[in-house]
């Protein structure tokens, strides 16, 4: 039987030795594999060459980029489920890899903010005091001029969306027509995941209340439409013991793709970063979620592998391309 293993020897035995060379050989011989007929885990392919903790993939190369080694990669086989730097690698994509948008879909993403996936542990670490820890993630981008943030949440291992949309509206009073809502798209049915949206409310209140108040009330639309706390006093509390307040809701849209496993779960939650990225919300009915047409999100267990693929597929080019330069 032909392996890595066997071909490394067979080089090793004309001279070629250099970890480089196995490196090379190993994703040739696992882009060979991914294009055939024949469904293969392409991670035991490289196994050979490749150990658990090796880089092989960073991105972007520009700056500090995600990056993805062995074990990452491992995590793309259908059946697995997704760490953090897949989610993180997978949601940079949809940022950067924008060729194939409409001019209108650009415009729209570049009205969306995408946080990785550390951002909402981050804000677990954090109390209202040191809030401006976290702040410098996010240094170059004004929150409140985005149309949505998109916020990647594991917790017990499962992992959901949470979304803001129109964060500038959240601190209109009610009764305008036009404002924000905060919800949670979770791939095996709506629930609140209180404790991180708490953690979210929290972190948007402690912004908010940093603008002075010509800037907040610019920010809503004028003095008379400002509604300086979003929540009401005590809130968080009633969030975390299972309360429901008006633009805090859960997402029980029927017709949001839901997982038909225990393991596709990250999966489900890139393509809701892919849909919603390019999603304009109308600023008069964010808080009827229900209203929204979703018809083209259809995602099944099969789009999934298919997804997996091409994601192993993608890595494995980039690092073969990076490594012959």
């Amino acid at each position: 039987m032909f392996t890595v293993s066997t071909m490394n020897h067979k080089l090793q035995d004309h001279g070629f030795g250099s970890k480089w060379m196995w490196r090379s050989v190993a994703w040739f011989i696992l882009l060979f594999y991914s294009f055939g007929d024949k469904e293969v885990r392409l991670s035991s392919v490289a196994s050979a060459s490749l150990d658990e903790a090796e880089e092989l993939f960073r991105y972007p190369r520009q700056g500090k980029g995600v990056v993805i080694n062995y074990q990452s990669f491992k995590r793309l086989d259908d059946r697995e489920c997704l760490d953090d730097s897949v989610i993180d690698m997978a949601s940079k994509f949809v940022e950067n890899e924008n060729a194939c948008y409409s001019h209108e879909q650009k415009l729209e993403l570049q009205r969306t903010k995408i946080f990785g996936p550390f951002f909402i542990n981050k804000l677990r670490t954090l109390n209202s005091k040191n809030l401006e820890k976290v702040a410098k993630w996010y240094k170059e981008t004004n929150i409140f001029h985005m149309n949505k943030l998109l916020i990647p949440v594991n917790r017990d291992y499962h992992w959901v969306l949470i979304v803001v949309a129109n964060p500038r509206f959240l601190f209109r009073k009610r009764q305008s027509k036009e404002t924000g809502c905060i919800f949670v798209m979770d791939p095996m049915g709506p629930k609140m995941f209180a404790e991180d949206m708490a953690l979210v409310c929290e972190w948007l209140q402690w912004e908010f209340q940093k603008l002075n108040f010509k800037e907040q009330s610019e920010l809503v639309g004028g003095e008379e439409q400002l509604d300086r706390r979003f929540l009401p006093s005590g809130a968080s509390d009633k969030l975390q013991s299972g309360g429901n307040f008006y633009k805090v809701q859960t997402c029980n849209h029927d017709k949001i793709p839901q997982q038909p496993d225990g393991y596709n779960c990250g999966m489900y939650v890139i393509r809701y970063i892919q849909k919603l990225a390019t999603f304009k919300f109308p600023e008069n009915k964010q808080h009827e979620f229900q209203e929204i047409e979703l018809d083209e999100w259809n995602f099944d267990r099969e789009k999934c592998k298919r997804m997996r693929l091409h994601l192993q597929r993608l890595i494995a080019q980039r690092a073969i391309t990076e490594a012959t330069k």
